[in-house]
């Protein structure tokens, strides 16, 4: 089974960084991670992160 991670910030004064660290440590390389910055407010359908799912 192949894995995915997804991570997102709400605001600009966050960062994914511990979010990514957390998937890295559970296994997950950079290439099953994707990210959103800067989130908030968007519905989550429309997050460009996610749409790579």
């Amino acid at each position: 089974m192949r894995r995915y991670g997804y991570v997102r910030v709400s605001t600009e004064h966050q960062t994914n960084d511990p979010q990514i660290l957390a998937l890295r440590q559970e296994g997950l390389a950079d290439g099953q991670i994707t990210q959103d910055v800067i989130s908030g407010g968007v519905p989550a359908l429309q997050r460009p992160g996610l749409s790579t799912f």
